[in-house]
């Protein structure tokens, strides 16, 4: 039986985040691997998938905006990562409400799941209710979220 997309894409993010991804302490430093692993697990996917995958997804059809690092066009399967464990449950915030976004403005090619990956060590951070708390109101908004772990 084949693997779930999902698992490829995670196992991508997690290979891509062992290549690159240090600790340190420089601001500047830790932003710029953050990049590099994202850029790397994009790439990773593009040739893993071929046209399946829409990379750095604008919420605005002009000008500035945040973006969503992929999406499985297929699926309608948003997936975010965050490099670092620091300060994981603000990035969770933002690419969920990205999402919701996403949606509002696209109403027909809506997200319906968001996989967010992060360092476990940030994602234990969040503590055990905190995310069933937050899967319920975006269920409620229509966007199933999953949480996945990088090792």
């Amino acid at each position: 039986m084949p693997r779930p997309t999902e698992d490829i894409v995670v196992t991508l993010a997690a290979n891509a985040h062992f290549k690159v991804w240090t600790p340190g302490s420089d601001v500047s430093d830790q932003t710029k691997k953050s990049q590099r692993v994202c850029i790397i697990w994009q790439k990773d996917v593009l040739e893993h998938f071929k046209n399946r995958f829409s990379v750095e997804v604008p919420l605005n059809k002009k000008g500035p905006s945040q973006k969503i690092d992929l999406i499985d066009v297929n699926a309608g399967v948003a997936y975010e990562m965050k490099s670092s464990p620091n300060n994981v449950h603000m990035e969770i915030y933002r690419d969920i409400f990205k999402a919701l976004v996403f949606n509002e403005r696209n109403p027909k090619r809506r997200i319906k799941k968001l996989v967010f990956i992060a360092p476990k060590e940030g994602i234990q951070k969040l503590g055990a209710t905190f995310p069933k708390d937050v899967q319920t109101i975006s269920a409620r908004m229509e966007l199933t979220l999953k949480i996945r772990e990088l090792p």
